[in-house]
């Protein structure tokens, strides 16, 4: 089974590398469940709710954790 490291929790409370690890998981899973091919990742027990009802939710993460790079100065996203 494919591990998901994506944490609901305060994005201050992370350290950096967290932080960018959350934003390249936020991408697998919006590159899984957009995917006009979806592989089995689409299909893990972690990524399902964002497949119908929940992406939306993923969204406003990923917002978020563009904000926080942005707040510690992080330049890599483009």
């Amino acid at each position: 089974m494919v591990e998901i490291r994506t944490w609901w929790i305060p994005l201050e409370i992370l350290d950096d590398n967290r932080v960018v690890a959350q934003h390249r998981e936020i991408h697998t899973i919006v590159g899984s469940v957009m995917s006009p091919h979806p592989q089995g990742y689409r299909n893990h027990p972690a990524v399902k709710p964002f497949v119908n009802e929940h992406f939306s939710c993923l969204v406003d993460y990923h917002a978020s954790v563009l904000v926080e790079m942005q707040r510690r100065q992080w330049r890599g996203h483009k």
